[in-house]
This record gives C-alpha cells, structure tokens and sequence, in this order.
C-alpha cells in the first residue's frame, strides 16, 4: 500500500512539472487564428490540444519577415556559442582543480577548499558588483571576455570533480606514477576517464548555467553593440510578438533537452557514486 501511495504522489508531482512543458508544445503547433481564440483579450485558457497543428510559429521564427524580425536565429546562436565556448573552459579547467583538491591533502588545498564552497554557497549578485569593476579595469567591459573569464572556474563543478576523484584508489594512482613522471599524463590518461561519468554530469550542468544566464549579460554588456543572448531577448520576442513565444520556448529548450538525454546515464552513475 505504501509503494501505491508513493508511486501515486511521484506521478502527480511528474504531472505538475510536465503538464507546462505539454502546454508549450501544443501551444507551439497553434496557427494565428487559433492563438488568437485562445489568448485574446477575452481570454478562454490553455489550449490542451489543436486539430489543425501549424508549423506557422517556427516558420515565423526560422524565416521571419522584414516587419517581424525580431533577431531570433542570432541570439539563439550566441547563447549556443556561448554557452559553449563556457562549457569548454569548464571541461578543461575545473577537473585539474577537482583532481588536485581530492589527491593534495594540506592546509592550503583545505583552505582553497572551503573558498570553493564558500564561493558556490555566495547568491550571483554579490559577485556582480566586483566582475563589473575589475571588468572595466581591465578595459573589457561591454565584451563577452568580461563573462567568459569569471565563468571559467565553476565552484560547484570543482566541488562535483573533486568529490567524485576522492573514490579512485591512491594505489591505482601510486602504480600510474610508476609509468610516468607526468602529472598531466596520470590525469588525461587515468583520471580524466575514471571521471567520465562526473564530467558528463559537469558538462550537463555547466551548459545549463551558461545557456540560461540573464543577469550577466544585463549588466556586463552593452544592447547597443553586442547581440544579446537568447535568454534576455525572450522577452522582448513575447512582447513583440506573443505569438510566436510558444515555438521559441520550444527551440530555446530543445538543445538542453538533446543534451540530456545524450548525458542521462553517466549523469544518474555520478549521483548515486556521490550518494555512497
């Protein structure tokens, strides 16, 4: 009776989260004349399903008119080389730290340790005001540099990293060294796949931070010379034009999505790994 009971409770959880991503969808296959019945200024609700499905939204958005361009294609690929660009920067930086906080245990790496947690603990806006001075410091301001340089160390990823590396064996790593003097081959050649899983769960999750950031690039770059990602210009494409809002919801989504479902299973073995 208990596992009914759970299993009746996680359903209705699962249905809260997914019933607005089945709104978006159905809303995305909406022609004009539909989105206007359903939302107008007299408004009658969600549309649940559509008899007649339009790929008139994503036509709109792939192949915009001159009166309607509202610059979707551009900003869609800076948040895509963006977030990137900041996901390879991760993947490169974040497990030499995690490698070296997990096998160097001394006062400085624990301190550094507590700095890392400490750091990911603080909320973004403390952080805002300092990135915008030394930013302009060092003249690089109103550039991506001035979001792509402090995002390239990711607290929580090093967290991720070194907690995840701390399960290899010290004999497995005692036998490597006997092969090499090279740090840098012991960690591309062991460690690097030994984390495989972790770095999936890292890659995951740094491509979602980066993907979704708004408050960076509101404040570190400029709209009049920079082409803004797609997470700010979400909303002034619904205020444009609303009706196309439900395809670009649906587009903004679908690369987290893909991504996903290609990380899924070394995602879930890096959980339970840090669970034990």
């Amino acid at each position: 009776m208990k596992r009914v009971v759970l299993y009746a409770v996680l359903f209705l959880l699962a249905a809260v989260l997914l019933v607005p991503l089945y709104w978006t969808l159905i809303g995305s296959f909406l022609s004009q004349e539909e989105f206007d019945f359903h939302f107008s200024a007299v408004s009658r609700g969600a549309a649940w399903f559509t008899l007649r499905p339009s790929l008139e939204q994503y036509a709109h958005l792939l192949y915009p008119e001159d009166w309607m361009d509202v610059g979707f294609l551009r900003s869609y690929s800076v948040s895509l080389l963006s977030a990137s660009a900041m996901t390879a920067l991760h993947l490169l930086i974040v497990p030499v730290l995690g490698f070296y906080l997990a096998k160097q245990s001394n006062r400085f790496t624990r301190f550094l340790f507590f700095f890392v947690v400490l750091t990911m603990l603080a909320p973004l806006q403390i952080t805002m005001t300092p990135t915008l001075i030394l930013a302009k410091q060092l003249r690089i301001d109103h550039s991506w540099w001035a979001i792509l340089l402090p995002s390239a160390v990711m607290p929580f990823g090093i967290f991720l990293t070194r907690q995840f590396i701390r399960s290899l064996p010290d004999e497995i790593l005692d036998a490597a060294r006997l092969d090499t003097d090279s740090v840098l081959s012991v960690l591309y050649r062991l460690v690097i796949p030994f984390s495989a899983p972790a770095l999936c769960a890292l890659l995951m999750l740094s491509f979602l931070e980066c993907y979704g950031m708004i408050e960076q690039p509101l404040i570190l770059l400029d709209p009049t010379t920079s082409i803004m990602p797609l997470s700010v210009e979400m909303n002034s494409i619904y205020r444009l034009f609303p009706s196309v809002i439900f395809a670009a919801s649906v587009l903004f989504v679908f690369p987290c999505l893909l991504l996903y479902l290609c990380v899924r299973k070394p995602m879930i073995k890096t959980m339970r790994a840090l669970t034990l």
